[in-house]
């Protein structure tokens, strides 16, 4: 059984809890892998096969966290990005109307002379 020993902590101790064998907390991957190859419903190729799914299960599970959070971080720059726009078109509307009064204020002191 040496697929065992190239598995995961985590995905030993996914596969032995399935199995029905009860694992404590603290156990480390020696004591998983004595655990899970010397039940007695040992049965090698099912056992494979299962902490195959196990690992592919989690390996899946992990790309959909790192797909999420890759997402939610785009969201966040394409926001940041939305909210520089609208700033800076709010800078150059108040500008605009600041030259346009200054136009009507310049035009008000100095009377047009036929």
């Amino acid at each position: 059984m040496a697929y065992l020993d190239r598995a995961r902590k985590e995905d030993l101790k996914t596969l032995a809890e399935e199995l029905g064998m009860v694992v404590e907390e603290n156990f480390k991957v020696i004591q998983l892998i004595e655990l899970i190859s010397k039940s007695d419903n040992c049965d090698e190729p099912l056992v494979k096969g299962m902490l195959l799914v196990i690992t592919e299960e989690r390996v899946a599970k992990e790309a959909a966290a790192l797909l999420e959070v890759e997402n939610l971080r785009k969201a966040q720059v394409s926001a940041a990005e939305q909210e520089n726009v609208e700033k800076q078109q709010k800078y150059e509307l108040e500008k605009l109307q600041l030259q346009l009064e200054c136009q009507r204020l310049s035009a008000l002191r100095c009377p047009v002379i036929n």
